[in-house]
């Protein structure tokens, strides 16, 4: 198995006042998030907003995150496309760069059969790095069945799952028959907790961008078996979650990224963008759910 997991932010992709990716803060989100002890980072994924930029461009953004991690925290790339080539010559490009991983989505507009989705992840995983499949049912319409991931796993390279769901019954399930031979990602940050009880190894998330510090240590006091202290930074958490997600998404988490100082730009469209006012109303919202007492 693999030895990515714990704390990984599914990283903002910063860009100018004319919209083109910022690399410079590409770093500066990077350091930040290192300095709050996450232990990776998912980049260029759907908070990322990688399907929104070109194959160049997100080339670009791998590589300005490798070199901003520098080895003190593992990268994902994720390289997901609609085309299975344009998928593996990014997945080339992340290992040329120096990523630890790449993940991608299954086939995302043609609906296609299990044996077609087996073929695309075996098409990444040949660029040589471990892959993380994803499993989104809400976004692709498809899930991820124990029967699926056991004829995965068999393909050189296959590491593991990112899980963005709630349905537990069968995140268990895939952990148990994993048996060791994979990793799991706990995708939903409001339930991370309840990932981590039914044994996920980490979790990858959106909101870990602006509390990366609550999820750090969530992550330790589970691992440290204290589990009242887990819960109670679980309930501030999905509070806190409960008030970004009442807006986009991701304009609300880049609103409030750039409140804290770090100009991250607008989301590229359609995703709308969130005001300055309401990222600071929020980041307020956080400060006071987070305070001691």
């Amino acid at each position: 198995m693999t030895d990515l997991g714990g704390v990984f932010p599914a990283l903002l992709t910063p860009f100018d006042r004319q919209g083109q990716l910022n690399e410079p803060m590409v770093e500066a989100l990077i350091h930040h998030l290192l300095e709050a002890g996450v232990d990776g980072f998912y980049v260029g994924g759907s908070t990322g907003e990688g399907l929104l930029m070109s194959p160049q461009e997100r080339r670009r953004l791998t590589t300005a995150a490798v070199r901003a991690a520098n080895g003190k925290a593992k990268v994902i790339v994720h390289v997901g496309a609609n085309a299975t080539d344009d998928a593996v010559d990014l997945a080339r490009h992340a290992a040329e760069a120096g990523a630890d991983a790449v993940s991608t989505l299954p086939p995302l507009f043609f609906k296609v059969g299990d044996e077609a989705v087996i073929d695309h992840y075996a098409r990444v995983a040949s660029a040589g790095l471990p892959l993380i499949a994803y499993h989104i049912p809400a976004l692709t319409g498809q899930r991820m069945t124990p029967e699926l991931m056991a004829r995965l796993a068999e393909i050189p390279g296959v590491a593991g799952l990112k899980f963005t769901d709630n349905d537990f019954f069968l995140m268990r399930n895939l952990i148990e028959d994993g048996a060791g031979r994979w990793i799991v990602f706990n995708g939903s940050d409001e339930i991370f907790l309840c990932g981590l009880a039914m044994g996920a190894h980490g979790g990858i998330g959106s909101t870990y961008n602006v509390m990366p510090a609550a999820y750090v240590s969530l992550f330790r006091a589970f691992q440290a078996g204290d589990l009242r202290q887990a819960q109670e930074l679980q309930f501030r958490i999905t509070r806190a979650v409960r008030a970004i997600v009442a807006h986009p998404t991701i304009g609300a988490l880049k609103a409030m990224m750039s409140a804290r100082g770090f100009d991250v730009g607008e989301p590229r469209r359609p995703l709308p963008p969130v005001s300055a006012a309401v990222g600071r109303q929020l980041c307020e919202t956080l400060d006071q759910i987070f305070a001691t007492g």
